[in-house]
């Protein structure tokens, strides 16, 4: 008999799984699993994802099915970065996918858990507790809510004088005034700076910071933190690494027990890094609790602007701040229905090289920098190789951004080509919801053919001032943005802001709804961009530009909106998917082809019209709000028109989907 038989009749003699040349499903398992298991299933799971991650790569050379790794709801604490990188991706054109286990609730999580609390000053009801000295973290989330670092309310005695601030004379006598940070708002900017030292009432701040963040402008201070004697408020906290046992203090907020709380301190700065990673997906993921120490140094945080910070002695150098999931060099690597929360830099970065990556239906809140990055902002002519190209976002909710960072944006794109951001919703960002480009100038580079659509952005621009709702930069060939629903925002600086170069773009069939100025295009360097058939309910706009031209734009009076506008205001925004349900829509299936649903609102007859035949038959199925599934309609390729009655539902709001093998359609409707 061959060894390779006596092997395998030995082995289901002993009871092994014999699965060794075939095995495709794994599964991690954090606190009942084993890193001795060998994986095959959950009563043999492995106990982390390095180990899961290995043994793929020892299977995945020759795949003839997708590789799955199942993870366990529950914490899977990362102790370095989760690394993938060329050995580590789906071949033969299938995918590595890690995804949860029957649905439950995977967090990746870069953080160490905090427990022994003691009441530390009762009159004061601060507790305290032991921590690892050499953690360093930015952050604390107590019960699954960001607390504060101590920080004064406002920056009263605080003013700007030479190499720093004239302060109030009890700063001298805090303790560890090397950690302490002052924090300033100028225009577009929020800084973050820490203080050098203390001399009777001047606080000198440290270099190069100082240097820096006057590149352009002052640092009018809005408060001080970082100081144990500003702890003085429920919800603050306050890190002390001057001794060799570094102590966490912490003021609780009403109702929160420190003997019960679940209380987390980032430790890593990066959770997830992929570098030349292809065909891999992470499914119903949580990716928690990551910090960003670099403004803890003397280069502090210098804003340039969204996610570029001075790093040099004019506003040309500059350094992008990095993602803590980080995209480089990678293909096809899939972010669906993950939470992106509790993170202390950009939460997801697609930097150098990524092309056709998909970031879908994922949450992004309670990010201290932006949600989304795409694209290096410093390579405006990069090879091949280096180019971020044809990557889309899609259906991602993003909530919460920009906490600590004040002046990071929504989503930002830098130098991209075929980028695609679609069907999106942002809700109040206290600066720019969407930025697109780069450089100031209106030279011809490699971003381009961007499309930004079917957004819904709300309440942007809260705080700070000089950006928009969709705030566009540079020449960018081919661009257009289109079908977005833009409401809220009362900042001068205009819904659609084409800023210094922004260059042969289009802006068209744009909502703006309850705006200070809907459009600003006010440079004579911007060139040939258009602007037409948008809708909004002011006349306030600035229009200048070379060569640039508007036509059929609507101002609508009293909110008496035309249907092509309701119809815009009613498909923007995110689309329902199913829980658990991890299929993608192809967002490019339909470019170029027309379908229009009308009339909504609707008192129960309702029209799907496709511009032409399609290639295959498809299904109209529409949904209630709650995405359950209310009826189905088969239909031959060859029907164009198509009448749903939703008569016998109640007023509300609904969704129609169309849906064969290769399309995917869906809009939002209104029922009287």
């Amino acid at each position: 008999m061959k060894p390779i038989l006596i092997l395998l009749f030995a082995m289901m003699y002993m009871g092994t799984p014999v699965f060794v040349f075939s095995q495709s499903i794994y599964y991690v398992d954090p606190v009942h699993g084993s890193d001795a298991n060998n994986g095959f299933s959950i009563d043999h799971a492995f106990r982390t994802l390095i180990r899961a991650r290995d043994v793929v790569r020892t299977v995945n050379q020759n795949m003839t099915r997708d590789i799955v790794v199942n993870l366990r709801g529950g914490i899977h604490r990362l102790n370095a970065t989760f690394a993938l990188s060329a050995r580590d991706g789906g071949t033969n054109g299938h995918l590595v996918i890690y995804q949860p286990y029957n649905c439950e609730k995977p967090v990746l999580s870069g953080g160490v858990k905090i427990t022994k609390w003691v009441l530390s000053d009762a009159a004061k009801n601060i507790y305290k507790a032991a921590v690892d000295p050499s953690i360093d973290s930015r952050q604390l989330y107590v019960n699954g809510v960001r607390a504060i670092r101590a920080r004064s309310t406002d920056a009263s005695g605080w003013n700007e004088s030479g190499d720093g601030y004239d302060c109030p004379a009890e700063v001298s006598k805090w303790k560890n005034i090397s950690g302490v940070e002052v924090v300033s708002y100028s225009v577009w900017k929020c800084h973050r700076g820490p203080i050098a030292s203390v001399s009777g009432t001047h606080a000198t701040m440290a270099q190069p910071y100082w240097d820096y963040v006057h590149v352009q402008m002052d640092a009018p201070a809005v408060w001080v933190e970082n100081a144990y004697e500003l702890l003085d408020s429920e919800g603050e906290w306050y890190l002390d690494r001057s001794a060799n046992a570094a102590t966490l203090y912490y003021k609780p907020r009403a109702g929160e027990n420190m003997a019960t709380a679940e209380v987390y301190l980032p430790r890593l700065q990066m959770l997830l890094n992929c570098q030349a990673v292809n065909n891999v997906e992470f499914r119903g993921i949580a990716f928690e609790h990551a910090t960003w120490l670099l403004p803890n140094t003397v280069d502090g945080f210098a804003c340039l602007q969204a996610d570029a910070r001075v790093s040099g002695p004019s506003d040309q150098i500059s350094t992008q701040m990095p993602g803590n999931i980080s995209l480089s060099y990678c293909s096809n690597v899939i972010l669906n229905s993950c939470l992106f929360q509790h993170l202390g830099s950009t939460a997801l970065q697609l930097y150098r090289g990524c092309k056709n990556n998909s970031i879908y239906n994922n949450t992004f809140t309670d990010i201290s920098g932006s949600a989304i990055a795409i694209g290096n902002l410093y390579d405006s002519f990069p090879t091949e190789s280096a180019l971020v190209k044809d990557n889309v976002a899609d259906n991602n909710l993003i909530l919460n951004t920009a906490e600590e960072f004040r002046g990071c944006v929504g989503i930002l794109l830098g130098y991209t080509d075929h980028t695609v951001l679609t069907h999106n919703e942002l809700h109040g960002l206290p600066y720019t919801g969407i930025s697109v480009g780069w450089g100031w100038s209106n030279t011809v580079t490699a971003a381009g053919n961007n499309e930004i659509s079917y957004n819904l952005i709300d309440s942007s621009m809260t705080l700070l001032e000089d950006g928009a709702a969709i705030y566009a930069l540079s020449a960018q060939r081919g661009t257009t943005i289109h079908h977005n629903y833009i409401r809220n925002e009362l900042n001068r600086g205009g819904a659609l802001y084409a800023d210094e170069g922004s260059s042969y773009m289009h802006f068209h069939h744009n909502v703006l709804d309850n705006i200070y100025m809907w459009v600003n295009l006010w440079s004579l360097e911007s060139l040939e961009d258009t602007v037409d058939f948008n809708y909004a309910n002011t006349r306030t706009n600035i229009f200048s530009g070379t060569d640039c031209s508007t036509n059929d734009n609507v101002i609508v009076d009293n909110d008496n909106w035309p249907s092509a506008a309701v119809y815009i205001m009613n498909s923007a925004g995110r689309l329902p998917v199913d829980s658990c349900n991890y299929t993608i829509p192809d967002v490019t299936a339909l470019r170029g082809l027309t379908i229009y649903v009308y009339p909504s609102p609707t008192s129960g007859l309702l029209h799907v019209a496709i511009e032409k035949p399609l290639l295959e038959d498809y299904r109209i199925m529409v949904y209630g709000v709650q995405g359950q599934l209310l009826q189905t309609t088969f239909q031959d390729k060859s029907q164009i028109l198509t009448d749903i009655d939703l008569s016998r539902y109640a007023a509300g709001v609904y969704f129609v989907r169309l849906v064969s093998e290769n399309y995917s359609y869906i809009r939002k409707v209104f029922k009287q």
